[in-house]
């Protein structure tokens, strides 16, 4: 079968799923099995949270993202859900960012696949919307830019629909990143990733992007740790530790406090 490229911004979506523990899980499963369908994003992930108290509103939201997606790439491509599932298996193997997953996780991870994908069915029709989805309209709720809901077929939103108190400098970060993400859609990469112009011109901006960097890194987004490095020329990741997305992240955060910064 045809094998699509797997978004860079579902990467962090994916750790999520291993690294949570399985009452967590279960309780989303028995959520999603009791909720009632409704065609807004916000409102579901508000009603399956009000289920599911040992995890955060957003990381719902995220995963009940990844798996509109996973319906997505079922309908497109017209694979049957064990061949989505195996799809996932395949890419977590082969995936540079996902060398640390062992082979029991990676069982562990297709299992609760499976029964997320089982109880979550009704999730199906926001994947019609996913074309805006791969457009990155998702990420873009996170970056406060305003634009229309997800039902709303628009398609691409220009960087000037940012809201206008956002400082200069983030405006060109925000459209860098969008930029970085859109066009290194599918490599797994970091060592490739990290050379495209647009995240280089990140680099460029110096010390004044490190808190919007460290912000990605809590919203659980681990693709900032090169360019951390070379505007910082730290690394404070202890070796053991390299390769464990979520160690990397809370290691960096620490720096980022005793640095003095905010975001």
């Amino acid at each position: 079968m045809k094998i699509p490229q797997m978004p860079l911004q579902y990467y962090p979506f994916l750790n999520q799923l291993i690294e949570l523990d399985n009452k967590t899980i279960e309780d989303m499963v028995q959520s999603l099995k009791i909720v009632q369908p409704t065609l807004e994003l916000e409102e579901l992930t508000k009603t399956v949270a009000s289920q599911v108290s040992t995890i955060s509103q957003e990381r719902i939201s995220e995963i009940l993202e990844l798996l509109i997606y996973l319906y997505y790439l079922s309908n497109k491509y017209e694979f049957t859900q064990e061949e989505v599932i195996n799809f996932m298996g395949d890419f977590l193997q082969n995936s540079e960012e996902f060398t640390h997953v062992n082979l029991n996780q990676l069982e562990r991870f297709k299992h609760r696949l499976a029964t997320l994908l089982e109880s979550g069915g009704f999730l199906y029709p926001l994947s019609k919307a996913a074309n805006v989805i791969l457009d990155n309209e998702i990420i873009f709720v996170r970056y406060g830019f305003k634009k229309p809901g997800i039902w709303e077929n628009s398609g691409n939103y220009a960087v000037q629909n940012v809201d206008p108190t956002v400082p200069e400098s983030e405006k060109t970060f925000l459209e860098l990143a969008y930029q970085w993400r859109r066009e290194t859609r599918g490599i797994s990469s970091t060592n490739k990733s990290s050379m495209h112009p647009a995240y280089q011109q990140i680099i460029g901006m110096g010390k004044a992007v490190i808190p919007l960097l460290l912000r990605e890194l809590e919203r659980k987004s681990g693709q900032w740790f090169w360019a951390l490095k070379a505007i910082s020329r730290e690394d404070p990741v202890p070796p053991e530790k390299r390769g464990q997305t979520q160690e990397m992240i809370r290691y960096w955060l620490e720096w980022g406090k005793q640095k003095g910064y905010k975001w």
